[in-house]
């Protein structure tokens, strides 16, 4: 028998049961979520302007992106007028 969970945006991974289930908390990214989220590290705060020129994707996709980074409580966004900037979450240390 098998056990699945969804881990990171896009993925559903398999276990089977009578193996150790990976700890909580383990996500798989897109290449583009990964490129995202090492901006957001290097310059907490940044723009979606900036992380599109940088990264030289179109603007929809940076910003679907960023959405599901968001809705599962990776970065969090603020918007300043009509600039949205991004930042990590705080992640809870593990023991």
């Amino acid at each position: 028998m098998i056990k699945s969970r969804h881990e990171g945006v896009r993925y559903r991974a398999f276990y089977i049961i009578s193996e150790q289930y990976p700890e909580e908390g383990t996500f798989r990214f897109t290449r583009l979520q990964s490129d995202i989220i090492n901006l957001i590290k290097e310059k907490n705060g940044i723009s979606e302007q900036e992380i599109i020129s940088i990264l030289g994707e179109k603007q929809q996709t940076i910003n679907y992106n960023i959405k599901m980074l968001q809705r599962k409580d990776i970065i969090r966004l603020e918007k300043k007028g009509r600039d949205t900037y991004c930042y990590m979450n705080e992640q809870p240390e593990r023991p």
